[in-house]
């Protein structure tokens, strides 16, 4: 904790081993595998648009069947692990209920710190943001870090997903 603030030490997530840029890749990258890392940021973003728009088919489509959603509150308060798809997708849908606002998941600068062609991990910073009464407020900011993996059908999944929020929210 940041003692002056009372809020998040900065560097909390590398800190505690949540963050790891791991190293560049300063090869060429083929065509097949920019193709794959495409497919892999968009399933990142239909994360973040699905929970935001309340789409429980399109979230429960994002997460393999043994999928784990775990988190963190500025390095001190542990969130889960929810572990199964359909048991995420209920616990994320309950969340939603307890939110009257819109919310907007906003998540960016995205890095691939892992990549092998079946699985990929890619951490990004994120903003969430409220929209009620014409205002809209942050909520909170903070970062994921995406673990997926390539399923035989081609499309990729998320296997394992952490958030780190800066702030409690």
């Amino acid at each position: 904790m940041d003692e002056q603030s009372g809020g998040a030490a900065p560097a909390w997530g590398r800190a505690q081993g949540y963050v790891s840029l791991g190293q560049k890749n300063d090869g060429e990258v083929s065509l097949s595998e920019a193709a794959d890392r495409l497919a892999v940021l968009d399933t990142v973003g239909r994360y973040a648009w699905s929970y935001d728009e309340r789409d429980l088919d399109a979230l429960s489509a994002v997460f393999t069947e043994d999928a784990v959603w775990v988190g963190n509150v500025m390095g001190s308060v542990p969130v889960g692990p929810v572990e199964g798809r359909k048991t995420i997708v209920k616990w994320l849908h309950n969340h939603m209920q307890s939110q009257p606002a819109q919310r907007r998941h906003c998540t960016m600068n995205p890095v691939f710190t892992s990549w092998d062609g079946t699985s990929a991990q890619v951490q990004t910073y994120l903003l969430l943001f409220s929209a009620s009464d014409g205002r809209t407020e942050l909520v909170t900011t903070g970062f994921y870090r995406f673990d997926l993996l390539k399923q035989p059908t081609g499309e990729w999944r998320i296997s394992h997903l952490f958030g780190g929020f800066d702030a409690p929210f």
